[in-house]
């Protein structure tokens, strides 16, 4: 198999040799052990270039994701937590997760021969370091990819569109927790840090940290620590509300924070996102403007010439 093949779009084959010749599909399971192995690979090369003597570097697991997916990436690093579960080097945490992946097992629950061949040979500690990125940067992916329900729950119910409904809502949930957190790591008792909301815009996107931070809003109305542009700004986002399921689930992603302090927070994230939004705009009108002198420049250059 060439350096050129798509590793990601190798399915995965799960199954026993005694399966994969029941249904002729030992090319199938040879490919899938060929994409594992190699992606063992690049997990233990990444972790070499990426070790500085004490951690490992941010995002070094985001082009093994790209490159092998999140389904191999997971499957590989699981395998490798489940063959060496005894060793207390990895973190509880990890490997109850990896527990929880699905790998092939024997009759026997002894793990297969050909599982060894994709086991990862970092040293334990690092691995578990890069696990514990990894699973926080598929995180991320899958609450980036998760579109923002506006629909109330009885039309999610009427429409059999429930599983996207709790999806929004626990990632909801988390943006206001992750909020939170936020305001606590950039105030000092004094003032607010600007570019506090930067790293939850980030992770879970404008759209849906605009959403919590309006639903807040909306719920802190009567309180007159709120600004009256803040609140007009929060009811042009429309929130699933009027009956009791609905009030009831919006406050599960209310950030439980200070009115005062929060309208700040609120008020500053906004300013911050309008003029980064305007950014791309005025450095376009730059540009325009560069190219616009150019010829002007060249001019006489090019009248030189003629007269030559």
């Amino acid at each position: 198999m060439s350096e050129k093949t798509e590793w990601a779009a190798v399915p995965i084959f799960k199954g026993s040799w005694q399966e994969a010749r029941d249904q002729d599909a030992i090319d199938l399971l040879r490919r899938s052990n060929q994409a594992n192995t190699a992606c063992a690979k690049a997990i233990e090369k990444v972790i070499d270039e990426n070790w500085d003597g004490v951690k490992l570097k941010a995002g070094c697991a985001v082009p093994i994701i790209e490159k092998f997916g999140i389904d191999r990436t997971m499957y590989v690093l699981a395998n490798t937590l489940q063959l060496k579960q005894y060793d207390g080097r990895f973190s509880r945490d990890n490997i109850a997760w990896a527990q929880m992946v699905q790998i092939e097992q024997t009759p026997r629950e002894q793990p297969a021969e050909r599982r060894y061949s994709w086991e990862i040979g970092s040293h334990p500690y690092k691995l578990d370091l890069f696990v514990q990125q990894a699973r926080e940067e598929i995180e991320a992916i899958s609450i980036r990819e998760t579109p923002v329900y506006y629909e109330p729950i009885a039309y999610a119910m009427e429409n059999e569109e429930m599983e996207p409904y709790w999806d929004s809502f626990r990632c909801n949930a988390a943006c206001a927790k992750d909020v939170k957190e936020a305001i606590a790591d950039h105030y000092d008792g004094y003032r607010l840090e600007k570019g506090a909301a930067d790293a939850v815009i980030q992770k879970y996107g404008q759209e849906r940290t605009f959403f919590v931070l309006a639903n807040t809003i909306q719920l802190m109305r009567d309180d007159g620590r709120v600004s009256r542009d803040n609140i007009q700004w929060a009811d042009t986002i429309p929130i699933p509300h009027g009956t009791p399921d609905d009030e009831s689930n919006r406050r599960h992603f209310m950030v439980r924070e200070h009115p005062g302090l929060f309208d700040v927070f609120v008020k500053w994230t906004r300013r911050e996102q309008e003029q980064k939004s305007r950014l791309p705009l005025a450095e376009q009108l730059k540009k325009a403007q560069r190219n616009a002198a150019q010829p002007a420049a060249s001019a006489p250059k090019k009248k030189q010439e003629q007269a030559l």
